[in-house]
């Protein structure tokens, strides 16, 4: 069975996160985990020079309250998600939660190689509803820094099932990793992949060559499904995406991240992060 790690923060966003990572796990036999992870409410606050006694009997209650807290909102969630799938068909899925005091994106990492998740599912916005900081939100710390996939997933987006992948390639060593990755997930899907190279203005012979050696890798990783590939001339990568899209009906973008040094990261923003936080579509994503 897959393991499905669903960070939430109780909003109704966190919902739609946790409803569309169990429509996955009913096609997978898969498990879904609630993950919450809440912060120490006396972090950075002063501790007296006098009366210590007292200060460490006042901070146990403190933390002693808010962990009861966490744990009644986290059951309340848990309760409130189980009776909107009380009608439907999910007895080949089992679904928990888990709850852990710490920085979000530490503990999300820490718990999935411990209890070896293999699919990390996750919003792009949290409680607040905006994107504060495009590079200090948790999901982009989530992304660059899991060894395991990552399903971004945008605000309001319904399970209706998975019948067309888009996979997005610079024709790296990464695609083979990735597309056995692909194959490991969704091997009980019936689906269409297609392969997709965006080249700069004009496609050239080594695009084409680049393109039928993937096609041969991919036919071999997925005998029962249907492959489509393509190379899109753009001079422009997002837009040369958005052209595809428009023209075909996706479900999902799959596509490899790869680690940049700093300069360029805040300078440059990766194709990745510029796609997470633009794209209308789900982005299964996998680090190099």
């Amino acid at each position: 069975m897959k393991k499905i790690l669903v960070p939430i923060d109780f909003s109704d966003y966190s919902n739609y996160v946790a409803k569309y990572a169990i429509g996955v796990a009913k096609k997978i036999n898969g498990i879904v985990t609630l993950f919450h992870a809440y912060l120490d409410p006396t972090l950075g606050a002063p501790v007296p020079t006098y009366d210590f006694g007292s200060y460490q009997e006042t901070y146990s209650g403190i933390i002693e309250d808010t962990e009861k807290l966490e744990i009644e909102k986290l059951q309340s969630f848990y309760n409130k998600l189980s009776s909107e799938f009380k009608n439907e068909e999910i007895e080949n899925i089992k679904i928990n939660y888990e709850l852990e005091s710490g920085f979000p994106e530490e503990e999300i990492l820490t718990y999935c190689n411990k209890e070896q998740t293999d699919l990390i599912a996750i919003g792009t916005k949290g409680k607040g509803g905006l994107i504060r900081d495009l590079f200090g939100s948790v999901t982009e710390k989530i992304v660059e820094n899991a060894n395991i996939p990552v399903l971004v997933i945008p605000e309001k987006s319904d399970f209706k099932g998975i019948n067309n992948i888009l996979y997005a390639t610079d024709y790296r060593e990464s695609d083979d990793k990735a597309i056995d990755k692909l194959a490991d997930i969704f091997s009980s899907f019936e689906v269409t992949l297609n392969c997709v190279h965006i080249c700069y203005v004009k496609k050239e012979w080594q695009d084409m060559v680049k393109m039928v050696n993937l096609r041969n890798k991919v036919r071999s990783k997925f005998d029962k499904m249907n492959i489509d590939c393509s190379i899109v001339e753009s001079n422009d990568i997002i837009n040369g995406f958005e052209d595809f899209l428009s023209q075909r009906k996706i479900d999902l973008i799959a596509m490899t991240t790869h680690k940049r040094n700093v300069f360029t990261k805040y300078l440059n923003p990766s194709f990745t992060k510029k796609f997470i936080f633009k794209s209308q579509l789900p982005l299964l994503i996998f680090h190099a």
